[in-house]
């Protein structure tokens, strides 16, 4: 793409001074910082204007940066599909990994066992480049390192803090959550137990309906545990990472919404057919959840404890 100056694309694209006004003035509110989210911003402007109208302007956008025209109606038709309106994805980019760098880092000198289970895998643990947008980052963490995270957090510019949020049931989930900065991109700490046969029991505390701290345990046994985390240590930035297998990923993506879709789409053809094979055997025999009123005191004083934001409700 060619390198433009924003008044000058916007003046050479139409001469229609309400419409230059307009576009400019849109920009300028948004606060762009690259130029890649200015053309995103742009295209989906264009897209919506009388047919006719859009027709010439993108003719002339083609021209000006040297993009195919049926590059730019494809870019323009994936981000309608993609629900990107008004999203600026190179900052989203950006913030993501300062984020996962500064937690990995976190991580590894603290030596916090844990495993992602983000969107963002679908395209990091194949060595791509993100390309949709990404709301936030899912991480499990081993239950004997939460004490040793939050006391951590703040030292290296994260938030760490307990929200409630609606399970499928009505019950109300206790969300562990760690902010970055002021990046308004959350990161969800999902809890599990390691157990003494390398088994794993993933921990979801509720409140039932009649206000009981209840936990569910989800049983992953030794080969389905084995299969799904991956003990393997990855790198980003030359920072080490651990996160879930790709085989675990799709299980968890495929036949779900359509941006888990079009993950599984990037990363399809890098899962390991006997691995994904192997796991659908062994996820079939895992024991049932259970559902148990939580009577450990430590561990119900930690999901209950107060901080600066306090227990709330929300997402």
């Amino acid at each position: 793409m060619k390198n433009f100056n924003t008044t000058n694309l916007i003046n050479d694209l139409t001469l229609d001074r309400n419409l230059k006004e307009d576009l400019h003035n849109k920009i300028l509110a948004g606060n762009f910082k690259f130029d890649k989210d200015i053309l995103d911003f742009i295209l989906v402007y264009i897209s919506k204007l009388e047919h006719r109208v859009s027709k010439i302007v993108f003719n002339e956008l083609s021209l000006k940066t040297g993009l195919a025209y049926d590059e730019l109606m494809s870019r323009c038709e994936w981000l309608h599909e993609m629900d990107l309106e008004g999203v600026q994805l190179s900052k989203n980019h950006k913030e993501l990994y300062e984020i996962f760098d500064s937690l990995n880092i976190l991580f590894q000198e603290n030596n916090i066992e844990h495993y992602y289970t983000s969107g963002i895998l679908s395209f990091l643990l194949v060595g791509q480049e993100l390309e949709r947008y990404h709301h936030d980052i899912d991480v499990f963490v081993n239950e004997t390192d939460l004490e040793k995270l939050e006391a951590v957090s703040q030292i290296y510019g994260f938030s760490f803090y307990r929200k409630l949020g609606d399970r499928k049931n009505g019950t109300k989930r206790i969300m562990l959550k760690m902010q970055f900065k002021e990046i308004d991109i959350p990161i969800t700490v999902f809890m599990y137990e390691r157990e003494k046969d390398n088994s794993i029991t993933q921990k979801d505390y509720y409140y039932d309906l009649n206000g009981n701290l209840m936990v569910e345990l989800i049983y992953n046994n030794e080969l389905s545990a084995k299969l799904s985390f991956n003990d393997e240590i990855k790198y980003f930035h030359n920072i080490p990472y651990k996160a879930i297998s790709l085989e675990a990923l799709y299980l968890c993506k495929k036949g779900g919404r359509p941006k888990d879709e079009y993950d599984c789409a990037v990363f399809k053809d890098y899962v390991n057919e006997k691995n994904l094979n192997d796991l659908i055997v062994a996820v079939k025999s895992n024991k049932p959840s259970e559902n148990v009123l939580l009577k450990d005191k430590t561990k119900i004083d930690f999901l209950t404890k107060s901080n600066d934001k306090g227990l709330y409700y929300g997402n």
